[in-house]
């Protein structure tokens, strides 16, 4: 048997990484917002360009997040404190990094 090392890219914005995920099933509950994720701190957010929002779908199956994106040029996200991040076509689960303190394992505050 052959083994092949593919690598898989992945994302990340600040604190929010895209992974590219296949479509899953469930029952899906639509995001119209575009909020990827907001800051406790500073109150900005990590979202879906305003011009971008038709090329793509965000929604939630359970506590997991996704990103669908359909428009062939991809997506950009945008945040007051990051580079802006530019997502080509594909599915990703969106996730928040966490850290590890003694008392809890948390998401990290923006």
């Amino acid at each position: 048997m052959r083994r092949t090392n593919k690598v898989v890219p992945l994302y990340r914005q600040g604190d929010v990484y895209f992974i590219p995920a296949p479509a899953t099933s469930g029952q899906r509950k639509p995001n119209s917002s575009f909020v990827l994720a907001e800051g406790e701190v500073t109150g900005h957010k990590h979202q879906v360009a305003l011009e971008d929002r038709s090329g793509c779908g965000l929604y939630s199956i359970g506590d997991q997040m996704f990103l669908s994106v359909t428009e062939s040029g991809g997506v950009r996200i945008h945040h007051e404190e990051h580079k802006e991040l530019t997502l080509p076509p594909g599915g990703y689960e969106v996730r928040i990094q966490r850290e590890y303190t003694p008392e809890e394992i948390r998401n990290v505050v923006d």
